[in-house]
């Protein structure tokens, strides 16, 4: 049994490293490396934020439309917070909520809370994405009361 529940929380351990690694890509701007933690032809749904593709399938343009969304900002921090991860065999869903604060290039201000819903797979030992779905639930684009450093 000791061996089952290791195998399991290291299982989940390697999908919350797909997660972080995806926000972490996004802070860094590094938009091909976030696009390449989808598989192939994965798709990413964005729903409730304006002036964003709906629906994006491919790993390239997936990395090419988070360029896009992304580098309309000066600056942007992404941070994932309590996800949920399931894991069957070579596949795993997780669902986590998304905090981002931001300042765009135009001078304008983004608060942003959402929530990412995922289907995971396992492809040659490596967790992707085959599906990963936002939903905005909260966006304030008042003035931030501090300031983006």
């Amino acid at each position: 049994m000791g061996d089952t529940i290791s195998q399991s929380a290291l299982e989940r351990f390697e999908v919350r490293e797909l997660l972080d690694a995806y926000t972490a890509n996004v802070n860094l701007r590094e938009f091909a490396a976030a696009g390449a933690l989808f598989v192939p032809d994965g798709v990413w749904e964005v729903r409730g934020v304006a002036d964003t593709p709906r629906r994006i399938q491919g790993s390239l343009a997936i990395g090419d439309a988070i360029a896009r969304a992304v580098g309309a900002f000066a600056r942007l921090v992404q941070m994932n917070h309590a996800p949920l991860i399931r894991v069957n065999g070579d596949r795993a869903t997780a669902s986590s909520t998304i905090h981002e604060m931001g300042k765009a290039k135009d001078g304008s201000d983004i608060f942003l809370l959402g929530r990412y819903t995922d289907d995971i797979v396992r492809v040659d030992g490596a967790w992707r994405f085959q599906t990963r779905q936002f939903d905005a639930l909260y966006l304030d684009r008042s003035p931030l009361a501090g300031s983006m450093l």
